[in-house]
């Protein structure tokens, strides 16, 4: 890991000294885009909506970007009694150090990394305490829930297809992974539509 990032700050210091650029010395974008993508658990895949800010410096690209996903499970059923399923909800940062692998005016794949901190609240069943009625009818004495609410810091990876359409249009197509620790790990793959200021 540390390597890496030793890597992209080298590149980064470089960059004014790079050939062959694909991009204009400098310009920067702005980014609307999807991705489907997986929380730690293998049944919770959802859609996760966002958009970013990205810094194109000749091969070299910064980008900051926001999302959001909300994800709500199926229901659990227990001596014929339904549970709410999981509820979960993201909000994320992620700041990612990027190189264009491509020399191309029109055509770029970006492959980098960066830091990500991403909140999450989570709402799942836990357990329950079954009882009798007086018809003996089975009833939910108590229902347990496990609620988290906390911030989560780690690490992603993403690799990006971009094509210019336009001078100022990009549609682009992206997958990626990320860790953050507890929270656990996700991987994600989806389209973006980018607008040159």
């Amino acid at each position: 890991m540390k390597k890496n990032l030793t890597l992209i700050t080298i590149l980064v210091l470089l960059s004014p000294f790079v050939k062959g650029q694909a991009h204009a010395p400098m310009t920067n974008a702005l980014r609307v885009g999807a991705e489907y993508m997986s929380l730690d658990a293998p049944d919770a895949m959802s859609y996760r909506f966002g958009g970013g800010y990205g810094l194109y410096l000749n091969r070299l690209k910064l980008q900051a970007e926001v999302g959001f996903l909300t994800f709500q499970g199926q229901d659990q059923w227990i001596n014929g009694i339904p549970f709410e399923g999981q509820k979960r909800q993201r909000i994320m940062a992620d700041l990612t150090f990027s190189f264009d692998f491509l020399k191309n005016k029109r055509h770029g794949l970006f492959v980098g990394l960066g830091p990500s901190l991403w909140y999450r609240e989570d709402d799942s069943f836990s357990g329950a305490t079954f009882g009798s009625d007086p018809t003996g009818q089975i009833v939910i004495v108590n229902q347990q829930r496990k609620q988290i609410r906390q911030f989560n810091l780690g690490y992603h990876f993403m690799a990006e297809y971009e094509y210019l359409v336009s001078p100022r249009i990009i549609i682009s197509g992206r997958f990626g992974f990320a860790d953050l620790n507890i929270a656990g790990s996700s991987s994600m793959a989806g389209f973006g539509l980018g607008y040159r200021l």
